[in-house]
């Protein structure tokens, strides 16, 4: 009878571990869900802030261009007043 009674509780410690077990898996696919959705939610958040970079980063070259032409232009302007001040110099002075 006491033999009985041992194998009765083995059979029931063995259950109970297999339960604990399966719920403590079924509580880490919970967590994993959770993060798979915050992994895929932060993959959206860096694929748009590397959009937004890549419009900056053309938006700058842009500015840096504008910004070369209106230079370029300038000393073509100032070059320009040179030449007829220094012509106006000269033709003033014969």
């Amino acid at each position: 009878e006491v033999e009985r009674t041992i194998m009765l509780w083995e059979k029931k410690v063995q259950l109970c571990e297999e339960t604990k077990k399966s719920v403590d898996c079924d509580v880490g696919q919970g967590e994993m869900s959770v993060m798979r959705h915050e992994i895929h939610r932060m993959e959206i958040s860096k694929s748009s802030l590397l959009q937004q970079q890549e419009r900056l980063i053309q938006a700058l070259e842009r500015s840096v261009s504008k910004r070369d032409t209106i230079v370029t232009q300038s000393d073509i302007l100032q070059s320009k007043k040179r030449q007829i001040t220094n012509t106006n110099h000269s033709s003033t002075s014969n």
